[in-house]
């Protein structure tokens, strides 16, 4: 099920990663905002700059996280012999009582 209608919680999500794609965009020049974008984009801008004269390998990281989203990391479980864990499920079926009582 989607979120409900009017919903625009997801649009604030992504409010880093924008300001660092019209950074990027703009690059060398400073990207053009709206006066309530203005904090964010001068701090994506300055992000670039310091990934741009540096060269750190972990601007590039962060940069990527943000344009294309973290890399999904993998869990491992074990029983307690160090063999693969088994999950079993239960679904049990009850007919509801035909006397008018309850949900």
């Amino acid at each position: 099920m989607g979120a409900p209608f009017g919903n625009h919680n997801a649009a604030k999500g992504r409010r880093w990663a924008k300001a660092v794609e019209r950074a990027v965009d703009a690059w060398p020049e400073r990207a053009v905002s709206l006066e309530v974008n203005k904090g964010i984009d001068n701090m994506a801008w300055e992000f670039v700059r310091e990934m741009v004269t540096t060269k750190d390998i972990a601007f590039f990281r962060e940069f990527g996280d943000r344009i294309d989203g973290k890399a999904v990391q993998a869990s491992e479980i074990s029983g307690p012999d160090g063999g693969a864990l088994q999950l079993r499920g239960v679904i049990s079926l009850v007919k509801p009582d035909g006397d008018g009582e309850g949900a």
